[in-house]
């Protein structure tokens, strides 16, 4: 297991571009078999930032199909663009743990450093999560944690 420690806002900038990557830019199937999990698991940790992103993406849907009228859609979208600033500035910040198995991590972790420039707008929020994403690389795998735990307690009960 690997655990992922940065900030919440960092994580909906990844579950929102991961989630839109077009299978053909994915370099083969296996690795876009895993995206479904680690979207799960991005997810699971930011839901309120999820569903602001999501009620967006609803809402220019009805927008564009004719469902909500021109008048109205600036309203809403105002209104929309008010509630998804104040969650960002109350929960952006803060810091999340997203634990991963070692191998969705590092396709996670292969697939950010392929297309993780194009997902962010600044460059130090940029270099921050890639420093998180560098921290969390360094951890060691589960299994070879599991292996030291079994020789130190061998070693205790000698």
């Amino acid at each position: 297991m690997k655990t992922l420690r940065t900030k919440a806002v960092n994580i909906v900038v990844c579950w929102n571009n991961l989630k839109n990557v077009p299978p053909k830019a994915f370099p083969n199937i296996q690795e876009m078999e895993k995206v479904p999990a680690i979207l799960g698991q991005l997810e699971g940790a930011i839901p309120e930032l999820v569903e602001i992103v999501k009620e967006g993406e609803e809402l220019n849907k009805k927008i564009i199909t004719g469902e909500i009228e021109k008048d109205d859609s600036v309203i809403a979208r105002k209104d929309w663009v008010e509630r998804s600033r104040k969650i960002e500035s109350e929960i952006g910040d803060e810091i999340v743990e997203i634990e991963f198995e070692s191998d969705d991590f590092n396709t996670f972790f292969q697939e950010f450093e392929r297309w993780g420039k194009d997902w962010f707008n600044r460059v130090n929020d940029f270099l921050d999560f890639r420093a998180n994403m560098n921290e969390t690389n360094k951890q060691p795998k589960g299994k070879k944690e599991e292996k030291k735990d079994k020789k130190e307690s061998t070693a205790e009960k000698k």
